[in-house]
């Protein structure tokens, strides 16, 4: 994880001092729904819940309306998860690494309109678990690790769209499939064969060029 954010840093700081005119950087606020693919025959049904996510983000503009983006944002993911008599809420705090690959449009008086794609690596910061029956609520804090509840990273594909303004506002759309199976070895002992994260956010940002 480390090595991997030092080679965005050190990629991020490079291509500034190479050509500042090239990049240009922001920050964004939003929220949305996260979702938990789960395998597991005792499971009854599987339910989004709401979630919140920052994050700042650099661009580095190429020819022809291409750039790359990278940045480094905090969100949330987890699902509500229905059994036999009780439901269990997980809900995973992460620092979050995107690259992409984005093609811009422009759109004459009013900015740009883009759509990209890429990847990203998720680390967990914190986490807890809240149990719900009939009869009680309560909660406690997630362990990670091979033999806790869930793994500490997430990786996976993520897919945006949105709008920068020509009043440097930003309006995005992102969604994160999670490929990296974050099971555990107890887990599978008691029957999940997988745990993929799901996140679709919608943000509202501001960009400096």
């Amino acid at each position: 994880m480390k090595k991997y954010l030092l080679s965005i840093l050190l990629f991020i700081f490079s291509i500034g001092a190479y050509s500042q005119q090239k990049w240009n950087y922001g920050f964004k606020f939003g929220g949305g729904i996260t979702y938990q693919g789960i395998s597991n025959k005792d499971i009854i049904s599987t339910n989004s819940i709401v979630t919140l996510s920052a994050a700042g983000f650099v661009n580095y503009n190429l020819p022809y309306q291409w750039a790359i983006q990278s940045g480094l944002g905090i969100n949330n993911k987890g699902a509500e998860i229905v059994e036999d008599g009780i439901t269990t809420t997980p809900k995973i705090t992460y620092l979050n690494i995107p690259l992409n690959i984005v093609k811009k449009f422009s759109f004459p008086g009013l900015g740009m309109y883009y759509l990209g794609a890429g990847g990203y690596m998720g680390y967990a910061l914190s986490g807890i678990y809240k149990f719900e029956t009939p009869n009680s609520v309560t909660s406690e804090k997630l362990e990670f690790g091979n033999n806790g509840d869930v793994q500490k990273l997430d990786q996976g594909l993520n897919f945006t769209t949105g709008l920068e303004l020509n009043n440097h506002l930003l309006f995005d759309i992102r969604y994160e499939l999670g490929l990296k199976d974050i099971s555990t070895s107890p887990q599978k002992d008691t029957g999940t064969n997988y745990i993929h994260n799901r996140l679709l956010t919608v943000s509202l940002g501001y960009i400096f060029h």
